[in-house]
């Protein structure tokens, strides 16, 4: 289960039973910034959120996993696309094609593979072995 910095600072605060100004004290930030974090009107920096978090003896452990496909990457890409904001680079453009291609890739016997040569030479050896990537935009 994922918190929010607010949730977190909210919930450390009242589990040492301090103030907010204390808190601050202890973190060496102004007790209006864990107001506002608290709030939810801040997002504190990760290293703020660690500093506040360490100065009330917890710690923060830090888990990356992957998301397992890039649909969140592809909806804001879509919704700037929407609000009429050009996607200027090629990566943009080529990260939406991809990420749009992300519930192609979690049905079952769908294969992911690393490149180790172009995209267009793969697109070519698939093609010889009678495969071709779906979606595949060659140019």
């Amino acid at each position: 289960m994922e918190n929010t910095a607010a949730e977190i600072v909210s919930n450390i605060r009242k589990t040492r039973l301090i103030s907010m100004n204390t808190l601050a004290d202890l973190a060496g930030i102004p007790a209006s910034t864990i107001s506002r974090i608290e709030a939810g009107k801040m997002e504190p920096t990760f290293s703020m959120l660690i500093r506040i978090v360490e100065a009330t003896g917890f710690s923060i452990k830090q888990q990356i996993k992957e998301a397992g496909d890039d649909q969140p990457i592809a909806a804001f890409l879509d919704r700037l696309r929407k609000k009429g904001a050009s996607l200027q680079t090629r990566s943009d453009k080529e990260l939406l094609t991809i990420a749009s291609l992300a519930p192609v890739a979690k049905r079952k016997g769908a294969r992911r593979v690393e490149l180790t040569k172009s995209l267009k030479k793969s697109i070519k050896d698939l093609g010889n072995q009678g495969q071709m990537p779906i979606g595949c935009i060659c140019a």
